[in-house]
């Protein structure tokens, strides 16, 4: 193979700078710079120090070289070898003039840089934000997640209002109470809204909030069923899981309005991670939440299989079908299994029997 840095002259094409229009040139690469003899005879003669490469770096492209700093001319080259014969040519011109279908060095190192930026802040994400918001929740001071939660409850009871039904009051209240005892918590912990609104969802709020939508209650075909739903909600807030959600998400939301330039959004990132009803928990969570809520049933006295059957009826309905509850806990078929097996050696539960006899009085008190 002939080698590139003996040949003469390439052909290329001139642009001015001015006007759209190209002229074909012949190249050719002397001692001190490279000369462009137009079809009319005329020479331009460029001198090395005054090139500069806009393209050629990458296999695929042309070479490309400007001269000027106002008006730019150009000259474009589609014999890569030509790009060989002016490094071997111009010593001096390498800082400049990037080596044949190759990134110059500080490109690459760029590159390098930015892929292990990247992976730095995934890595990051994945498994540094987790842990540290799980350190970080018992952290927070229960006066604070108690506000955060209740600023949230009313927002999401603003709407529809309260349910206010003696009944229904009674049967909540005293699965609340049953299930808090079983699990040791303190009185008070938990604070109890039941929304007026056909939505079969519920929400487990920072500092002991907890939501239920009558169209929930009504769906719930045992009094089982319901205190299976509220025991995991419970969970949730003995878990500090809400919380653990916020923290993960506020640093997310300030650093994508950061990237973005997002000024204003900087300042309303706080705010909008801190409604709940737009965080979400994790799969780990739900089956943490799912595991100790069969113990607190269980001990409590209440059938842990009722949550298994309200999870298992809710997603037979159908992918088009499943009603927002699978929204805000995703379910699995993983998870639905894992409950079932967790619940087969149960024994037979006595505690809301009385409760079953008028069940269907009671959930659809609140209409």
């Amino acid at each position: 193979m002939d080698d590139p840095t003996q040949q003469s002259h390439w052909p290329g094409w001139y642009y001015d700078g001015r006007t759209a229009r190209r002229e074909p040139v012949t190249v050719l690469i002397g001692a001190a710079g490279i000369g462009l003899i137009g079809e009319d005879g005329r020479v331009r003669f460029w001198p090395f120090e005054e090139l500069r490469q806009t393209q050629g770096a990458f296999a695929h492209e042309p070479v490309r070289l400007e001269r000027g700093d106002d008006v730019s001319e150009a000259l474009v080259v589609d014999d890569r070898a030509f790009l060989a014969a002016l490094h071997a040519a111009s010593p001096g011109s390498r800082g400049r003039l990037r080596q044949p279908g190759r990134l110059g060095q500080q490109a690459r190192r760029a590159t390098a840089g930015i892929v292990g930026l990247l992976g730095a802040a995934l890595a990051t994400y994945v498994w540094g934000v987790p842990a540290l918001a799980a350190h970080l929740a018992g952290s927070v001071p229960r006066s604070w997640e108690e506000r955060l939660g209740e600023r949230d409850a009313a927002e999401l009871t603003a709407g529809a209002g309260p349910c206010r039904d003696p009944a229904l009051d009674r049967a909540i209240g005293a699965m609340t109470a049953a299930l808090a005892r079983a699990a040791g918590a303190a009185p008070g912990t938990f604070r109890l809204h039941v929304v007026d609104d056909s939505l079969v969802n519920a929400f487990a709020l920072p500092g002991g909030s907890i939501i239920l939508f009558r169209g929930l209650i009504e769906r719930a075909e045992s009094p089982d069923e319901l205190a299976g739903v509220l025991a995991h909600e419970m969970q949730h807030v003995l878990l500090r899981h809400s919380t653990q959600a916020l923290l993960r998400e506020v640093p997310v939301r300030i650093l994508i309005a950061g990237l973005t330039g997002d000024a204003p959004a900087l300042g309303q990132a706080l705010h909008a991670a801190a409604t709940l009803r737009t965080l979400h928990f994790s799969r780990e969570a739900e089956r943490e939440a799912d595991r100790a809520a069969v113990a607190m049933l269980t001990a409590a006295g209440a059938d842990p299989r009722g949550l298994v059957s309200f999870l298992a009826r809710l997603e037979q309905g159908g992918a088009a079908r499943l009603p927002a509850y699978f929204s805000t806990h995703p379910p699995t078929r993983e998870r639905i299994a894992a409950l079932q097996e967790s619940v087969a050696t149960v024994p037979e539960p006595t505690a809301l029997r009385e409760l079953a006899a008028d069940w269907n009085a009671v959930r659809f008190a609140c209409r």
